[in-house]
């Protein structure tokens, strides 16, 4: 079963992307949602990112349907999700999405990076809802409800928290490991893997993956522009551009 809700990306006439979440049923755009990625815009996340990000809210916002908990109630009283409700969707974040749209008790548990992931999305999403409420509310002079507002940010904050430990940490190549990788990517290598015309190419581009540790990303959108081999001394320029048109990341 497909989620309720899907994210489509709105180009404006300045070339600025933007993706915006809907509901399926209706067309209609989730002003919630939405506001609350133009917030997380303004601290310079890119187009990618934030896209990532409303799927991690569309993934909540089914997990409730599923469970049938009404978001807009428990949130719109400062009260926000239980104990119990958070504790199911801590486990739920580690299923596979149609398994939770299924109810069903599979256990095709998805890896413990996307489960961080939905978990610190979903956990800034709600402490940005329930931290909305609490500005009425403070506003309104209401200052013991205010405080109980507090109580409830910080146990969304407490329940929803990930560990490294859970995240499985990355590890780095070994020293022969990279020396075998060398080896393998030169272009005068017979067990070179690559056909002639993109060996030296691809021997730079993993030259500057281990000699400058640069995302993927960052790798392929290099122009020669970025290169500054006149100055004295020189170097390599790696540019933030969040609105291009072509995804790098998967256009090798």
């Amino acid at each position: 079963m497909e989620s309720h809700f899907r994210v489509r990306t709105i180009e404006h006439s300045t070339g600025e992307k933007s993706p915006m979440l809907f509901s399926r049923s209706d067309g209609l755009p989730d002003s919630l949602a939405n506001d609350w990625k133009i917030e997380r815009r303004s601290v310079t996340h890119s187009h990618q990112s934030l896209r990532q990000e409303l799927f991690a809210v569309a993934f909540f916002y089914d997990v409730a349907r599923s469970r049938n908990w009404n978001l807009s109630e428990l949130f719109d009283s400062g009260n926000g999700l239980t104990w119990e409700m958070l504790a199911t969707l801590r486990e739920d974040c580690g299923r596979w999405h149609t398994d939770v749209m299924c109810r069903q008790e599979s256990m095709r548990l998805m890896s413990s990076g996307i489960q961080k992931f939905r978990l610190d999305v979903i956990r800034k999403f709600c402490v940005w809802r329930l931290e909305t409420v609490r500005q009425r509310i403070f506003g309104s002079g209401r200052l013991a409800e205010s405080v109980n507002v507090i109580h409830n940010i910080d146990r969304h904050k407490n329940a929803l928290k990930t560990s490294q430990v859970e995240s499985r940490r990355r590890l780095g190549l070994t020293p022969s490991g990279i020396n075998a990788l060398q080896n393998l990517v030169d272009p005068t290598s017979p067990s070179n893997p690559f056909q002639s015309r993109f060996r030296l190419r691809n021997f730079l581009m993993v030259q500057l993956l281990l000699e400058y540790g640069l995302r993927r990303g960052e790798l392929l959108g290099l122009r020669t522009s970025d290169v500054d081999y006149r100055a004295k001394r020189p170097k390599i320029c790696v540019y933030r551009r969040p609105d291009e048109k072509i995804e790098k990341r998967i256009s090798v």
